[in-house]
């Protein structure tokens, strides 16, 4: 009977942590298929056909036999609870020691409408190859073209950027100087609009002093006339009381 009941238990038991615990498989955010340093493409939200996928793999192939970094491009239809930067790492941190590479380079595109966004994030090597500044800039720069659905496309943006990264001709300089000359232009493009506002609040609190300043001369110059007039009138009275004491005398 008591062995029956163990049985029982541990059966409970085994059931019962296989539900509510799942394997690190399932846990997985991503399952990549690792083939050695090849680049790999994950797309689970059928963003790119099979052309795209093939040209994509030549072109990322084409920057491996210049750095030695294996590239991943990720497509998902949906990401909870995103946070920038901690999706990439825990996909980074599930494959970790599948991968061969000195350095690896990740792509995330979501492609939810509510919520579209890409990530490009380096890790080991490749992070202070592609720093989080130089990945930030291209973030930003395929921003466009993912919330137009053009995956393809920034994928392509995305190889141009880190081509260019590998020739230096994007470098923490280069990127620093192109944000605050974007700065720049922004302003400048609406430098008419910010002086048109400037002299229109100029020219409102200029109106509105003038009529603070001629609003207060005319509460003087009623004052000062109140005053004038109670005086001839006080006058007034005088030279009358004078007239009727003199009548009164005659």
């Amino acid at each position: 009977m008591r062995i029956k009941i163990r049985f029982f238990i541990f059966i409970f038991l085994t059931v019962f942590t296989a539900i509510i615990c799942p394997s690190s498989a399932d846990a997985k955010r991503v399952s990549l298929d690792i083939n050695g340093r090849d680049p790999i493409i994950y797309d689970g939200a059928d963003a790119f056909n099979d052309y795209e996928e093939l040209n994509i793999l030549s072109e990322l192939s084409k920057l491996y036999n210049n750095d030695n970094f294996i590239y991943v491009v990720i497509t998902t239809p949906d990401v909870n609870d995103y946070t920038v930067g901690h999706e990439l790492e825990g996909i980074y941190n599930d494959h970790n020691n599948y991968f061969e590479a000195i350095g690896t380079v990740l792509f995330l595109i979501n492609t939810d409408e509510d919520n579209a966004f890409c990530e490009v994030q380096g890790y080991n090597d490749a992070s202070s190859y592609i720093p989080h500044e130089i990945c930030d800039y291209i973030n930003k720069e395929l921003s466009g073209y993912i919330t137009n659905g053009e995956y393809y496309n920034a994928t392509q943006e995305l190889i141009t950027y880190l081509t260019k990264v590998q020739n230096n001709e994007i470098t923490l300089d280069t990127v620093t100087s192109e944000t605050k000359t974007g700065l720049w232009y922004n302003i400048k493009d609406r430098l008419p609009i910010i002086l048109l506002v400037l002299f229109a609040s100029f020219a409102v609190s200029a109106a509105v002093t003038v009529l603070i300043i001629v609003s207060g001369r005319r509460k003087i110059h009623t004052a000062k006339n109140n005053t004038e007039n109670i005086k001839i009138c006080s006058r007034h009275d005088i030279y009358v009381r004078s007239v009727i004491n003199r009548y009164r005398k005659s």
